[in-house]
Order: C-alpha cells, then structure tokens, then sequence
C-alpha cells in the first residue's frame, strides 16, 4: 500500500481502517471553496455497494454506541487532486500543532504525507 501519480493528481492506496480513518481526517468547517473541495473527496472514498460486499463491512449498533467491522481488509485507490492533498496537509499540520495526533491517525498521516 502507499501512493503513486496519475495525471497531475496522486492516488492514495488505503485499506478498510484507514478510508474510514480519512473520513474522519477531513475539517468539519471552512469556506465555501473548501468546502466543496471537502466534498468531493468524501463522495471519492465513501464505500460503495461492492466494496461494502467484498469487504463485509457491518454497522454494529450496541446500546447507543455504534462500531464498523469488516471482514476482508480490500483496497481502494483514491485519486487526489492537489487542493485536497492541502486541504488534507494543513489539517495535518493543525492537528499536530494542537497535538492532537492519535496514534491510530499514524499509518494514514504518513501515507498523505508520502504524495
């Protein structure tokens, strides 16, 4: 897994865990061009019908708290443009500034970082 270039855009090699990790990854606020950006990236990621299938993956639901599991770990190519891989840098960068990296954002944030 790991990254290469098509076009002027890079692809993103992730794995169950880390495009669900993206997703949550992403700011929750900004401006309209942004935004939009944010967007895209997520109709990009969000798994569809097939890869739901392939990978197994189930919403679990216990007394109010809500889990994802799966059971074949497939991978999924995302494209990148260079305004996502920004938006997706500074939030990087914000985060680490705050301190606020978690140890399970590890793997993920090396992978942007490498495009």
């Amino acid at each position: 897994m790991g990254s290469s270039i098509k076009g002027n855009n890079m692809i993103l090699k992730l794995d169950v865990k880390e495009t669900l990790g993206l997703n949550k990854l992403l700011p929750k606020k900004g401006g309209m061009l942004s935004m939009l950006t944010i967007k895209s990236l997520q109709e990009k990621i969000a798994f569809t019908e097939d890869e739901i299938k392939q990978s197994g993956i189930i919403e679990n639901n216990n007394h109010g708290s809500t889990s994802i599991t799966w059971t074949n770990n497939i991978e999924k190519d995302i494209e990148i443009t260079e305004s996502e891989k920004k938006i997706l840098n500074d939030e990087i960068k914000s985060l680490d500034d705050q301190g606020e990296i978690t140890i399970d954002m590890l793997d993920l944030i090396q992978k942007i970082n490498k495009l």
